[in-house]
């Protein structure tokens, strides 16, 4: 087999991975208001877990995103060989 029907081969099954990955998830957190419904939580207790999870992640997200910029360094890309 050569070098580059490997690549794609190796990129394709990284798609798949990517497409199980994400069903998984969006599987998962659709299911989190009724798990908690099942456990007796209210429709104000969901909506709060819900939502504080919410913040967390965006919250990360804008944290690591200012730290990243902070570095300078982790934005380059490999591929720019002018800096």
């Amino acid at each position: 087999m050569n070098y580059k029907k490997s690549a794609l081969w190796f990129v394709i099954l990284l798609g798949v991975v990517s497409l199980c990955a994400d069903a998984t998830y969006e599987g998962a957190r659709s299911i989190t208001g009724a798990y908690l419904g099942s456990l007796g939580a209210s429709g104000t207790i969901v909506g709060l877990v819900a939502g504080f999870g919410e913040l967390i992640g965006y919250g990360l997200r804008i944290a690591i995103g200012f730290l990243s910029d902070r570095r300078g360094h982790l934005t380059q890309r490999p591929y720019n060989r002018e800096g």
